[in-house]
């Protein structure tokens, strides 16, 4: 164990049990012409978990959190389904799993003006912000409970 510490194959994280705190999980696949794009543009939202560039038709699967489905819709709806560079996107609810489900969550969030995404509208001029959305949690129009 010493060694593989040494050589940093082993690695120390903790995390949450997503489903045992009550968030909604999303497997999202995604069809795009730039996955380093798409993953970069996600990379410091506090809803991603993590993205995988894959083989098959789909070339990127990416998983999101939220308090609830219908924020993470609003997100793959309002955001994902936007990027010129996407083609296709199948949005799926995680209801269960085969072993326990940690993962590293970032509650801890710095408040920037900009969404670090990129999305070019504000939440207070979003459509479904209050209505679907709760809002990006790192700039400040955020409505709920977890960050």
């Amino acid at each position: 164990m010493k060694k593989l510490k040494e050589m940093r194959i082993i690695q120390n994280m903790y995390g949450m049990d997503l489903l045992k705190i009550g968030l909604s999980i999303a497997k999202v696949d995604v069809t795009t012409r730039n996955t380093t794009k798409v993953l970069n543009s996600l990379r410091n939202c506090p809803y991603f978990l993590n993205g995988f560039i894959v083989t098959g038709e789909s070339n990127l699967c990416l998983f999101l959190i939220g308090e609830d489905v219908s924020t993470i819709e609003a997100i793959v709806d309002c955001h994902l389904r936007r990027v010129d560079d996407v083609q296709n996107v199948t949005f799926n609810i995680v209801i269960g799993v085969a072993k326990k489900l940690v993962m590293p969550l970032t509650t801890n969030v710095p408040r920037v003006d900009k969404a670090p995404c990129g999305v070019k509208i504000s939440c207070i001029d979003c459509p479904v912000y209050g209505k679907r959305c709760h809002g990006c949690p790192v700039t400040g129009h955020y409505k709920g409970t977890l960050w």
